[in-house]
């Protein structure tokens, strides 16, 4: 899975993905598709760390992202 865009100051920018990217697994699970990923970071809790294996031009890098539990919306 190939990352587009890294929204700044979030976990996966913090923990080092970049734009370019290609996410190879996670969690030693090999990834196929967007929604394996999803599905990985739904399952991890806030506060636990968890490994994306990602080729970076052409070297495999493992790269440790700490999800966390998203700011409830505000209404104005």
């Amino acid at each position: 899975m190939l990352i587009v865009d890294v929204a700044p100051n979030s976990p996966a920018a913090r923990g080092g993905l970049r734009p370019g990217d290609i996410i190879t697994e996670v969690k030693g699970e090999r990834i196929q598709n967007a929604d394996q990923v999803q599905d990985q970071v739904e399952a991890t809790n806030a506060g636990d760390t968890l490994q994306f294996e990602v080729n970076r031009s052409g070297l495999t890098q493992i790269i440790t992202v700490r999800p966390e539990q998203l700011p409830a919306a505000t209404s104005s």
